[in-house]
């Protein structure tokens, strides 16, 4: 797996992203809405669900739009994620960062 330590830019910009659940925070960090298949009436997934169909397809349009930083090891600087300002509010995330990661992982799940 391609490495972020000699990108210091983008190691910098990616190290403090939580991408799980902490226990230990005093702020309660949950991402389970994510996998969640069924609204909580039982109808099609809340567009926060990554079953979501259209929240999904949204998210993969996005991802295409941006430089791979696993794929391009040419690509050092900061990059600016700020495409993903609709999905990740949508998504339920903190920061473009962890959607911009998120949608990584999608893609070479």
């Amino acid at each position: 797996m391609p490495s972020l330590v000699d990108r210091p830019q983008l190691q910098n910009q990616f190290k403090d992203v939580i991408m799980y659940v902490d226990d230990k925070s005093d702020v309660a960090i949950n991402y389970e809405h994510l996998f969640d298949l069924t609204s909580p009436d039982g109808v099609d997934p809340h567009e926060s669900s990554l079953f979501n169909i259209q929240t999904l397809t949204e998210l993969l349009v996005v991802q295409k739009k941006v430089p791979d930083i696993i794929a391009d090891q040419k690509i050092v600087d900061h990059l600016d994620l700020t495409i993903f300002a609709d999905i990740t509010k949508k998504l339920r995330l903190a920061t473009n960062e962890q959607t911009y990661l998120l949608s990584l992982w999608i893609f070479y799940l």
